[in-house]
């Protein structure tokens, strides 16, 4: 593994929370409002980092992938395309399922470690004897790479950074009540960042959690404990939370159980080898008797939609996705409006949903709506509370099958056409004339993406469609001559629209439209 001397910045994201500053739930929130000692906090932080001394610099992981062909072991930098620096054989599968699965075995004594080492792909980091015998949090966790085997909180982090951390862990339950639970939230602020899903660019390190979604990382960073203070540092000078890190509680909850795990090592004492209820016990355990002398562990704490957005009936969004959509229209709430404000999308709801509408109804009502005499990502937000306005009304649509967003995208892209008069069946072209006239900013074209069905506006002078045609005639109209009538007529409109639309190609389709005239 490579060492980096070099410090390094931990960059700010939407999760942990109070980085953020997002909107944390439950326990997290009752934590950074208690009461502590600042000043106690910042000298136990910087003992406990000297005390944990296991690693001097910032060490470098990545993954290795043994070649099928050859058997060549040789390290992944990014996962384009990877190929044997061998035999030149191109892999196009990596078997993350074969290496949790071994992983697995190890940790319960059925394998050896050569055996486990024997994977298609392992960790540059391989001193897992280290954590064979130590209480790593095996809780389970839902998040899309759990298709890949990365079901359980363990097997997110390389063995030396589970080592460390359980080190810190020991070290913060000896510290006195009153700054334990902060101690705490610096523990999960460090492991969001010192994690095999962190990504590390010139920039610095970004939290596991910077997409929300964890996402399979080809090269991250293994900290030194000297890290753990300005983790706790980031804690201390926590804002009020006022974006929501996502709507989709189900997301939400997986990411606070995963916290979770970890808080209910430090804030739980440990009796031969149990853990036993101490402080904010009731997010753990269900006691059985007064004194919770018996008590059983709680699984899982779900969280729902009033959790995440504590109750506030206006809040902040970094970014709208689907799943935000879709949660909202699951929730009890009216959109009252959506805006796009520089920070984020500012969402107001309120409570009032009533009644029920068929999905037809919806699309008359829609059906002659338009937005004002905006561009960019002011424009396709004012689109979506339009549509999300006249959608979330109601406590029942009837007639939708399957997924409503899609309902939804398609009403938002026709509220768009309908503004500029670009009516026209193909769908790739419809989103083509919206980018051409909307379109300024990423943010825009990754809204724009996400509507779409996330299809990718791609074309070239040989493509079969009505864009790859149009690329062929601004070259030479009098290809128009020779396609079939349908194709001409559709084309035709196409050139209409782009020549009626005030962009900077209007000339070059107007001048178009005059030469097909004369032919």
């Amino acid at each position: 593994m490579q060492t980096r001397a070099k410090e390094v910045r931990l960059i700010n994201a939407i999760l942990p929370y109070w980085r953020g500053p997002s909107i944390p739930p439950k326990i997290i929130h009752e934590i950074l409002n208690s009461n502590y000692n600042p000043k106690d906090v910042i000298a136990c932080v910087r003992n406990i980092s000297k005390e944990v001394r296991v690693l001097d610099e910032i060490k470098m992981g990545k993954w290795k992938i043994r070649c099928p062909n050859c058997d060549t072991v040789f390290e992944v930098n990014e996962n384009k395309v990877i190929r044997c620096l061998h035999c030149n054989t191109v892999i196009k599968k990596i078997n993350f399922k074969e290496w949790n699965s071994l992983l697995e075995q190890y940790l319960n004594f059925e394998i050896s470690k050569k055996e486990l080492l024997n994977s298609s792909v392992i960790p540059t980091d391989e001193s897992f004897e280290l954590i064979l015998e130590e209480d790593i949090p095996r809780e389970t966790v839902n998040f899309r790479v759990s298709v890949y085997g990365f079901n359980t909180v363990y097997k997110f982090f390389s063995p030396l950074q589970l080592y460390v951390i359980n080190k810190l862990i020991y070290k913060i339950r000896e510290t006195d009540k009153s700054i334990r639970p902060i101690l705490s939230l610096a523990l999960l602020d460090y492991i969001s960042y010192n994690s095999m899903f962190t990504v590390i660019n010139k920039k610095g390190i970004k939290s596991m959690f910077y997409k929300v979604q964890p996402r399979i990382s080809w090269k991250w960073a293994i900290l030194p404990s000297e890290y753990f203070v300005k983790s706790a540092m980031a804690v201390l000078n926590a804002k009020e939370g006022v974006y929501v890190a996502s709507l989709d509680y189900d997301l939400q909850t997986e990411i606070y159980n995963f916290y979770l795990s970890f808080l209910k090592r430090t804030l739980s004492n440990l009796v031969n080898g149990l853990l036993t209820p101490y402080l904010y016990a009731e997010h753990f355990f269900n006691c059985l008797d007064n004194a919770c002398n018996s008590f059983i562990e709680k699984s899982m704490e779900r969280l729902s939609f009033e959790d995440i957005t504590s109750n506030k009936k206006t809040f902040l969004l970094k970014i709208i996705r689907e799943e935000d959509i879709r949660a909202l229209l699951k929730s009890k709430y009216k959109v009252l409006a959506i805006r796009y404000e520089g920070k984020g999308f500012r969402i107001s709801l309120d409570e009032g949903k009533t009644g029920t509408i068929t999905l037809n109804e919806l699309h008359s009502i829609l059906k002659e709506k338009r937005i004002g005499n905006l561009r960019d990502i002011e424009a396709i937000t004012e689109a979506l509370e339009v549509v999300m306005k006249e959608f979330s009304k109601y406590e029942r649509i009837i007639g939708v099958n399957g997924d409503i967003t899609k309902e939804v995208f398609k009403e938002v892209v026709n509220v768009l056409c309908n503004s500029i008069n670009c009516n026209i069946s193909d769908k790739i072209a419809k989103y083509y004339i919206i980018g051409k006239f909307y379109g300024r900013s990423k943010l825009f074209f990754r809204t724009l993406y996400m509507i779409s069905g996330k299809k990718k506006i791609k074309f070239t002078e040989r493509s079969n469609n009505v864009l790859g045609l149009l690329t062929r005639v601004k070259k030479n109209p009098d290809l128009i001559k020779t396609l079939p009538a349908s194709k001409s007529l559709e084309l035709t409109q196409l050139i209409k629209i782009l020549s009626n639309l005030n962009i900077e190609e209007n000339n070059i389709y107007k001048n178009i439209l005059t030469k097909l005239e004369n032919i």
